[in-house]
């Protein structure tokens, strides 16, 4: 059970990890360590030990990785809403 909670903590960690193949965006070396520092200390906290709990940790993790799809879908989905709803051609009045 411990392993299912260390491996769906990681969950932000992957949306970091899928921004720039799925987003486009930039991500910077101090949100990589950022990502290492985090997933070191889930581990730490945890001590996930994953010898009879194997088939859990991987739906867990499974369940991590669509997590984080999720919320880059929701990102790309609100940006595509927010460009079609600005106004085409905007003119100051005079």
């Amino acid at each position: 059970m411990r392993d299912a909670a260390t491996l769906g903590g990681t969950a932000p960690i992957f949306v970091v990890l899928f921004a720039r193949p799925l987003l486009g965006e930039r991500v910077s070396a101090a949100e990589l360590l950022a990502v290492a520092l985090g997933f070191s200390g889930i581990v730490a906290v945890m001590r996930p030990s994953f010898g009879l709990a194997a088939p859990v940790a991987a739906i867990a993790t499974a369940g991590a990785v669509f997590w984080a799809l999720a919320m880059i879908w929701l990102r790309k989905i609100g940006v595509a809403l927010f460009r079609s709803a600005r106004l085409p051609h905007w003119r100051w009045p005079s």
